[in-house]
């Protein structure tokens, strides 16, 4: 059994009027489809702003300018018997292209496995938290929606 640990990401959240980008997902399996913002992993000794900038030009090959540090939730959650547990930084920034805000849907390309040469499509839209709801899709991590209402982006 190996001992469980805690993850550090960073997740970055860019606004589009009412919109917010997010990042449709299909992981581990096509059977398991949920939005989350841009972000990833935080390697030792990196900072979450490195991490979100360096996602950004990775995955949809683009650049973010004015990143700002909005908090930190801590993510607890259960999936497939197994316990996870994440530090969340939370950042918002903006695109450097203009261009970006325009696009209904923002497609790009992540390694998933640099060894073996593996990667995964990446595709992102702006949406509402209505339209993720509608969609019947979870937006991760689950406290993100609360996080964003505490800090006044969205309605309560």
């Amino acid at each position: 059994m190996k001992s469980p640990n805690i993850r550090p990401i960073a997740i970055c959240v860019i606004r589009n009027g009412p919109r917010f980008l997010v990042e449709y997902y299909e992981w581990p399996t096509p059977d398991d489809k949920f939005y989350r913002p841009l972000g990833g992993g935080i390697a030792f000794g990196e900072y979450g702003e490195d991490v979100i900038k360096r996602e950004f030009r990775e995955g949809i090959f683009t650049e973010i300018e004015n990143v700002r540090y909005l908090g930190m939730i801590e993510n607890i959650f259960e999936y497939r018997g197994e316990t996870g547990h994440e530090i969340v930084l939370i950042y918002e920034a903006d695109f450097v292209d203009q261009s970006m805000y325009s696009m209904n849907e923002i497609e790009g390309l992540e390694s998933t496995n640099i060894k073996e040469g593996k990667s995964r499509k990446v595709l992102a839209y702006w949406k509402t938290i209505e339209e993720i709801e509608e969609d019947g899709l979870p937006l991760f991590p689950e406290r993100l929606t609360d996080f964003l209402e505490d800090i006044g982006w969205l309605k309560k």
